[in-house]
């Protein structure tokens, strides 16, 4: 019997969900910081820094399952620096507090609404 291969979000399909967000957009994005939870690899945080010195910054829950690579936007570039204060799974939930110099975010989803275990 083959055993199921454990589903991780790789460094590829990082780039390519860069990649396809650059080719829709008037500015590039230069930089980024990708945060695992201490338990799993098939869901990240991605913080996206706009190029030439902007304080905007983009922050997006990237998760991966049978079905491919998806994504949520949580906190767009108008809240300037993105500060993530806590990114936890619980059993049944993904919870993601976030904040800016403007605002905060507070983002939860049932896992199984993702595909996610």
């Amino acid at each position: 019997m083959k055993k199921n291969k454990k589903i991780e979000i790789t460094n590829d399909d990082i780039e390519i969900f860069l990649d396809h967000l650059n080719s829709h957009r008037e500015r590039m994005y230069e930089s980024e910081d990708v945060i695992y939870p201490k338990t799993r690899k098939d869901v990240c945080l991605v913080v996206r820094s706009i190029e030439g010195g902007s304080t905007d910054e983009t922050l997006y829950m990237l998760w991966k399952n049978k079905k491919g690579i998806d994504y949520e936007l949580i906190a767009d570039p108008k809240i300037g620096r993105v500060k993530i204060g806590r990114f936890a799974l619980s059993r049944y939930n993904i919870e993601v507090d976030a904040s800016g110099s403007s605002k905060e975010y507070k983002f939860i989803i049932k896992k199984s609404e993702l595909g996610l275990r």
